[in-house]
């Protein structure tokens, strides 16, 4: 245990994050490879809190560079370690018990940023500690992997991180196919980007990385977008009803979660207005009169609209009444998607000549 808070001491000296980082490290360097080992049996799981307070606080620490606050509150960055240490070193180690352990390690470290006032220079500290929880996580199970994208993101929004922690997270949410959750870095990164340093002043290698999974979100998110929309869209261009309530089903639950169910449905309204558009424009020019421009057919049977609602339905075997037809037709009129009158006498549709049958759409 003396090795790892003599480094300590000299970290706190010196000011150097480097050396401060390896005191937390999960692995034992080459020089050392029982160094895990040494640290765990120094103490006990009855005597761990005061031996670290007395290894930090007390013990030949004249010289160390914190406040009172910053110092507790590194011994319980220490006491979860030496935990975590106890979980990792086992014969056979229960990766979920190792990652639960070690993200103790992680929250101990945020709560030291955002309550005691852990000075920047210390910040490799908590990139260790990102990293190897997202390594301890991906080695548990899924459920795990996504509790370690989302338990750093409090140390991650603080302006204190920089690209690499960042970086980390990034790629969480590229593995974890989570738009939303890589939505709130990018934010992040936007509202502190005045108190970071310019993107250039970064490695090459982190800046590469960066953009990298930054690509990787957003093709992501094409093709969600692409997968969740595509189909309605599709379905409204083609005038195609019983695609588009096949579509709007299979997308409910997204949909009322995001609040736009409503909104959608409202684009059956598009869908029945293109079906009865291609109705008028199959149903050709009248006969043009001499020396004059071809005039599209105007006066439409309610019968053809009838028949192309029952193929746009699917329900050719199930015939509409006239009523029915009728009073969609009325509804389109009414919220302007056709412009015209029905004539019940003559069981037609008389619609508006010079390209306003159906406004917006050139016809």
């Amino acid at each position: 245990m003396d090795i790892v808070f003599r480094d300590f001491k000299q970290a706190q000296l010196v000011a150097s994050g480097p050396l401060l980082s390896t005191t937390i490290t999960p692995i034992s360097p080459p020089e050392d490879p029982n160094r895990l080992q040494k640290f765990h049996a120094a103490s006990s799981s009855f005597s761990i809190q005061q031996d670290v307070r007395y290894s930090i606080l007390h013990h030949d620490n004249t010289d160390a560079r914190f406040s009172k606050s910053e110092g507790h509150a590194w011994v319980e960055v220490y006491v979860a370690y030496w935990k975590a240490i106890g979980e990792i070193i086992a014969v056979s180690p229960d990766w979920t018990k190792v990652y639960e352990a070690w993200k103790e390690v992680a929250n101990a470290l945020i709560r030291g940023y955002s309550s005691a006032g852990f000075q920047a220079w210390t910040v490799p500290s908590l990139y260790v500690a990102g990293r190897y929880l997202r390594i301890f996580a991906i080695k548990a199970d899924a459920g795990a992997r996504d509790k370690g994208a989302t338990v750093f993101n409090g140390g991650f929004q603080d302006d204190l991180v920089g690209d690499v922690g960042k970086n980390e997270k990034l790629e969480d949410a590229a593995r974890l196919n989570s738009i939303g959750l890589s939505k709130n870095i990018l934010r992040a990164l936007q509202a502190s980007k005045t108190d970071m340093p310019p993107m250039e002043s970064y490695p090459k290698s982190h800046i590469v990385t960066f953009k990298y999974y930054v690509g990787v979100i957003l093709f992501l998110e094409e093709d969600y977008v692409k997968e969740l929309f595509g189909p309605l869209g599709s379905c409204i261009r083609r005038g195609d009803l019983a695609g588009f309530d096949t579509a709007l089903a299979a997308g409910e639950n997204e949909f009322v979660k995001r609040r736009i169910y409503l909104t959608l449905e409202r684009g059956r309204d598009i869908t029945l207005r293109n079906l009865l558009r291609k109705v008028f424009l199959v149903g050709g020019f009248e006969e043009a009169k001499e020396d004059a421009a071809p005039l599209r057919r105007t006066r439409i049977p309610v019968e053809e609209f009838a028949a192309a609602i029952r193929l746009g339905s699917k329900s050719e075997n199930e015939r509409l009444e006239n009523d029915e037809v009728e009073c969609l037709l009325a509804n389109m009129i009414y919220k302007n998607l056709m412009k015209g009158y029905i004539s019940r006498e003559r069981g037609i549709v008389v619609l508006s000549k010079g390209g306003q049958a159906f406004p917006g759409t050139g016809v």
